[in-house]
């Protein structure tokens, strides 16, 4: 940590960090606060961290991930919504992930950073939202933006926040990468509901 951030924000920011530190397998997360973000101290307690040694220009917090953490996390995992000012969703209060279409010859994972960067500029926690597009960002709770009425009646949108929820309790493995080629372009195919399981 070197740059003030405000508390909430960097609450924000440490439940997101710790739900994907979790997924990632990571047993224990330190934190370096120097002297003049000693203010942050307090909100890193609240989050579980606790004091580890103090020197005269930082403070080192730690925090060990219990192993039954995943479904406690899922509950606190922030996610970057926005409301957009074109589209079929425009005035009518929907949250949705920000969203564009890929440039050709574009691979989806850098046409998706690219989307997010433009929509939000947030290459930090810190968000700017476009104004030609973007009505409103924020970051919202997982359990909020999937209790979303638009949410829970789209077949698709449903779908893909069933795998999310899945992948973070542990029962979904993710997506396989099949290595895909058509006259000289190769590219990838995304596809594995093997572990997905059927909604009742």
């Amino acid at each position: 940590m070197s740059h003030p951030m405000d508390p909430s924000a960097f609450s924000a920011l440490l439940r997101t960090s710790l739900s994907n530190w979790t997924l990632q397998g990571k047993k224990g997360v330190w934190i370096k606060l120097p002297r003049h973000l000693i203010g942050l101290a307090e909100t890193a307690v609240k989050e579980g961290f606790w004091f580890h040694h103090a020197e005269k220009d930082y403070l080192m917090l730690v925090y060990w991930i219990p192993k039954k953490t995943i479904r406690f996390l899922l509950m606190h995992l922030t996610v970057l919504v926005v409301q957009e000012k074109t589209g079929r969703t425009k005035g009518k209060g929907i949250w949705k992930f920000p969203t564009g279409v890929v440039n050709e010859g574009e691979y989806i994972n850098d046409g998706s950073v690219r989307e997010v960067k433009e929509e939000t500029g947030p290459l930090s926690f810190e968000i700017n939202a476009q104004e030609s597009e973007i009505e409103a960002a924020q970051w919202m709770p997982w359990e909020e933006y999937t209790k979303q009425p638009f949410i829970q009646n789209h077949e698709l949108l449903r779908y893909m926040t069933d795998i999310c929820s899945a992948k973070t309790n542990g029962d979904y493995e993710g997506f396989t990468s099949l290595s895909v080629s058509e006259h000289d372009q190769q590219g990838n195919l995304y596809f594995n509901s093997h572990h997905l399981h059927p909604r009742h």
